[in-house]
């Protein structure tokens, strides 16, 4: 909120990536929470009178390592996304 306000952009660039999804593996839980921010986003935007394009990252498909993290969901974060 505080960006849009001072920076005033004509257009924002907008790309949610694995990151976004707290590094844990896919779950109906969470999906239901992305197209509620994407919706708020998109509203934030226009209402800051700007436009918004909408980027999809790149594909991303952690079984090509041959190694791991922790199965555990508690043990992903920035360090060890996988």
């Amino acid at each position: 909120d505080d960006a849009l306000v001072q920076v005033k952009p004509e257009i924002l660039f907008a790309c949610y990536g694995m990151q976004d999804g707290i590094y844990h593996p896919l779950s109906a839980e969470l999906f239901h929470h992305f197209p509620e921010g994407i919706e708020n986003l998109i509203q934030k935007v226009a209402d800051a009178e700007a436009q918004i394009v909408l980027i999809t990252p790149p594909l991303f498909d952690a079984s090509s390592k041959e190694t791991l993290g922790p199965s555990e969901p508690s043990y992903y974060n920035y360090k060890s996304p996988y």
